[in-house]
């Protein structure tokens, strides 16, 4: 979704896939990006993390998010997994997790953590 499907400059030109802010080993690019406010869509201007690649993307983003925003061991549900983020702050979207559950059913994304489950 933040990545507009692999379309977005963040992820073209940062490797960015997932919408992080902040740097990442001291690297990062500034974007516009859509943030709610007091109900209000505004555009600001923010730093994003610059990775070197898809891989330390992705193994970033899935530390961050169980640090900083699930903070819960043994989640099985990804619906109990978006209202999380949505509640610590991932996103200021605030169907932030609704839109997630949909791209979820509608991708049929929910195989994917049987498997991840199931391998580990």
């Amino acid at each position: 979704m933040e990545s507009q499907y692999g379309t977005s400059e963040l992820y073209k030109l940062a490797k960015n896939p997932f919408g992080i802010k902040g740097s990442y080993q001291g690297q990062s690019m500034t974007f516009y990006t859509h943030e709610v406010e007091k109900g209000k869509t505004i555009s600001v201007l923010a730093r994003f993390r610059k990775y070197p690649n898809l891989q330390a993307a992705i193994m970033d983003h899935n530390q961050l998010v169980h640090r900083k925003f699930v903070r819960q061991k043994n989640v099985l549900s990804y619906r109990k997994t978006t209202r999380l983020l949505q509640k610590n702050g991932y996103a200021t979207d605030p169907h932030y997790a609704q839109k997630l559950n949909h791209l979820i059913v509608k991708y049929k994304l929910g195989r994917y953590d049987l498997k991840a489950l199931n391998d580990n």
